[in-house]
């Protein structure tokens, strides 16, 4: 019958107060704000929640490989080590990015451990002979991780 809605009274009231969608559906969160889907984040979001830091650690990671494999060649255990605490360091940084309080608090201190860790590896290398001078460029990216887990063990906890 024209005129005729095919839904029902209780659906239109829904829809007209906003917690129904056209489809018949519960609406979501996100998207009765006007942000889209509540279950996917833009990309926007995702580079707000992602620390710049964090591509920085990655970035040493990549450039320590080589001095990596010349530890390990004269110093299996202090090669695993640094292997681990590079590993660490990243993944409890990526972890506490998108952890709440306290948690986020106690995976960014771990964080922090673990990337001093890194530093006095290479310091140990250095002072057994294992490897020639830190360079001053690398030395440099891992103080200034150490220095923003600091802040955020700060201001998280």
């Amino acid at each position: 019958m024209p005129g005729v809605s095919r839904t029902s009274g209780r659906a239109r009231v829904q829809r007209a107060r906003g917690k129904a969608s056209v489809w018949g559906g519960a609406r979501r969160a996100g998207a009765a704000r006007g942000g889209g889907s509540a279950f996917a984040l833009t990309s926007r979001k995702r580079e707000e929640r992602m620390l710049r830091i964090y591509p920085v650690v990655l970035e040493v990671i990549v450039t320590l490989r080589p001095v990596m494999a010349v530890i390990d060649r004269k110093d299996r255990d202090l090669g695993r080590q640094l292997r681990r605490c590079s590993q660490s360091a990243g993944l409890n940084l990526a972890e506490g990015m998108y952890s709440r309080g306290r948690n986020r608090a106690a995976k960014y201190h771990v964080a922090l451990g673990s990337a001093r860790e890194m530093l006095a590896c290479l310091e140990l290398a250095e002072a057994f002979g294992y490897t020639g001078a830190l360079d001053e460029r690398v030395r440099g990216c891992l103080n200034r991780i150490v220095g923003t887990l600091v802040r955020l063990v700060e201001r998280a906890g």
